[in-house]
């Protein structure tokens, strides 16, 4: 399949926005050209494209002229060079320590932005994040990247800075669709939760760590009981391991893709996922950390929920969204690992 058709096959009637942010053009044409020019001239050129995926970045699945199997991300202009080349020094570490998770081939600039490469991994399946053993194993990878990626030096380009500090209730999305400003109406229950989880963030004594924040069962496969390969590793950041395990508890079911009603995992299945984690690790997080890793899960529902919020076309909650699964267990979240 060409580039371009795949590319309108994702898209269909939706405006290219994100296309036209990163490559300056939302010429499908033209866009496309722009990827598979900017692939010839770093790896080889494009004979195939197998997928292609449009959210916060961009990414296509492409076979070159030499046989490689590659995936192509377009980044967000505000995406820095700093920023991935740390990651993907961290990404070539991991993959050097036999860790699941493809290697980093290159970097390109495109259009407004920059291109990574990495070698297309697709070995294993795809499970259900709330079958137990998968959880434990979701667990114990992350446990397993945090520590590996402890060994990377110079690492400060991934900083993010930490919850514990932020004093806005709202940062910038990074999505150009999410306007929070003016969509405060009827918002008010998931900005309250929110706010008190970012109170009780302010004690937060978490170490500072290396750690994915996107941790869900959509973005990895699966083969002999373990993690076989795990993706979208732009969203490396350097923060608090309490933010890190608070994120991951709370989305690593998520497979928004595949459909269905129960994507959020209930607080029981949450404390398990922090408790496999901690076992993983071989260290027991103290009551403080505890408190916040729970807090943390509550800001990531809220935020995710608030950016539901932002596009929802009516008042209506489906059961499968993001506010639901924060109506229906925020409040009992900031008490589930007391």
């Amino acid at each position: 399949m060409r580039t371009a058709d795949a590319m309108r096959a994702y898209l269909g009637d939706n405006d290219p926005l994100l296309e036209r942010r990163a490559l300056g053009t939302g010429n499908i044409d033209a866009a496309a050209a722009l990827i598979e020019e900017c692939c010839a001239r770093t790896l080889a050129r494009v004979e195939d494209c197998l997928f292609y995926r449009s959210n916060v970045g961009m990414v296509a699945g492409l076979v070159l002229a030499d046989g490689r199997r590659v995936a192509a991300k377009v980044h967000q202009p505000t995406q820095t060079r700093a920023r991935l080349t740390t990651t993907q020094r961290v990404q070539a570490h991991l993959a050097d320590a036999a860790y699941p998770c493809p290697r980093p081939l290159a970097m390109a600039h495109c259009g407004h932005a920059f291109v990574t490469f990495e070698e297309l991994r697709e070995d294993g399946v795809y499970r259900d994040g709330h079958d137990s053993s998968v959880r434990a194993a979701m667990a114990a990878a992350l446990a397993d990247q945090v520590r590996l990626a402890g060994e990377v030096p110079e690492v400060l380009a991934l900083t993010r800075a930490p919850l514990r500090d932020q004093r806005a209730l709202w940062h910038h999305s990074p999505h150009p669709h999410f306007d929070f400003d003016a969509t405060r109406t009827g918002a008010e229950w998931i900005d309250e939760l929110a706010r008190r989880a970012l109170e009780i963030l302010r004690d937060d004594p978490g170490r500072p760590v290396v750690g994915h924040t996107d941790w869900r069962v959509e973005q990895m496969r699966f083969a002999d009981g373990r993690v076989s390969v795990a993706y979208d590793w732009d969203s490396l950041v350097w923060d608090c391991e309490t933010t890190i395990v608070g994120y991951a508890a709370r989305v690593f079911p998520l497979a928004w893709e595949w459909g269905g009603t129960r994507l959020w995992p209930t607080p029981e299945e949450q404390a398990a996922f922090v408790a496999e984690y901690e076992s993983a690790r071989e260290r027991r997080f103290s009551s403080a950390e505890r408190r916040a890793i729970a807090a943390a899960a509550v800001f990531q529902s809220a935020y995710g929920a608030r950016c539901e919020h932002a596009v929802a076309d009516s008042d209506e909650i489906p059961a499968s969204s993001q506010r639901a699964g924060l109506a229906a267990y925020g409040p009992a979240l900031f008490d589930v690992l007391n």
